[in-house]
């Protein structure tokens, strides 16, 4: 019988997988790119690099030799695959973005935690909510004054320098000795990014790209325009990754194969919680018979 690899948890499993197989992706179509490359996601392993301080138990995991460790690796060789020749040949290199669909980053309310209590104003849960409101505040703000702007109109910050906890911990990583490809810090790779919000659904986003790119006026504004008007466009998301997230869903049936599969593969059944008698559908019910 095939053992299962011993890792930690669930999430141990998920996020290395995750990262494993988009940022291989990514590398491995990098050099093929000739405008822009977007990726479905963060630039950065945040799941990785929350591991850190959200899951010491796992912290081991990115300081030994495995596929945690690679993943984590491959995303400095993806970032530094942009970055490098960026430095180098400027505006003919094309950028590598990241397009954030439900960003939960908590920089801003950090700071504003550390603050005494009584200059403590700051009543959202996270950083996206504050902005949201201000975004869409502003929007309304405008059609009230009878301009141009309307329900449909897109609204974005200006572009921020993030000093948050996973882009000081990815910091780290590239002056690793070991995964690493610095020898001192460089800002040109510094996380950076802008929000956008939507409200035709009510929605704000995140972009993000490396400061190479971004401190360049011309190349703020290609990137500005494209994801604009990708979602201008297509109602939402940009195209790409509407399309991404198309190939990733699954049906109900190719549950129960996969589940098939694995099922055969391991020797083993599905491990049946009240959560999954009380939530699943009677193709789902397949699987809790194997």
């Amino acid at each position: 019988m095939t053992t299962i690899p011993n890792l930690p948890d669930e999430t141990a499993l998920h996020d290395t997988a995750l990262y494993l197989s988009e940022g291989g992706h990514a590398l491995k179509w990098a050099d093929s790119v000739k405008d822009i490359l977007i990726l479905d996601g963060p630039i950065f392993p945040v799941g990785l690099l929350a591991w850190h301080s959200g899951k010491p138990n796992l912290k081991k995991l990115l300081l030994e030799n495995g596929p945690s460790r690679r993943a984590l690796k491959t995303y400095i060789d993806l970032i530094n695959s942009f970055v490098k020749p960026a430095a180098a040949n400027g505006q003919q290199t094309p950028p590598l973005i990241g397009f954030v669909k439900n960003p939960r980053g908590s920089a801003i309310k950090s700071a504003f935690d550390s603050l005494p209590n009584e200059t403590n104003s700051f009543v959202w849960g996270h950083d996206s909510s504050f902005f949201k409101q201000i975004l869409s505040a502003h929007s309304t703000s405008k059609t009230q004054r009878g301009a141009t702007t309307h329900d449909s109109t897109l609204v974005y910050t200006n572009w921020f320098i993030s000093k948050g906890r996973i882009a000081s911990k990815f910091e780290e990583f590239l002056l690793d000795p070991f995964i690493g490809i610095l020898d001192h810090k460089n800002p040109l790779y510094d996380l950076t990014f802008f929000m956008i919000y939507d409200p035709r659904s009510g929605v704000v986003f995140r972009v993000e790209s490396p400061y190479a790119f971004s401190q360049n006026p011309l190349i703020r504004q290609k990137i500005e325009n494209f994801i604009l008007k990708e979602m201008a466009i297509y109602n939402g998301p940009p195209r790409a990754i509407n399309k991404a997230d198309h190939l990733a869903r699954m049906s109900n049936s190719q549950k129960v194969t996969l589940g098939k599969i694995l099922a055969a593969h391991y020797n083993t059944r599905i491990d049946v919680n009240y959560n999954f008698i009380r939530w699943s559908s009677s193709s789902m019910d397949q699987l809790r018979d194997l």
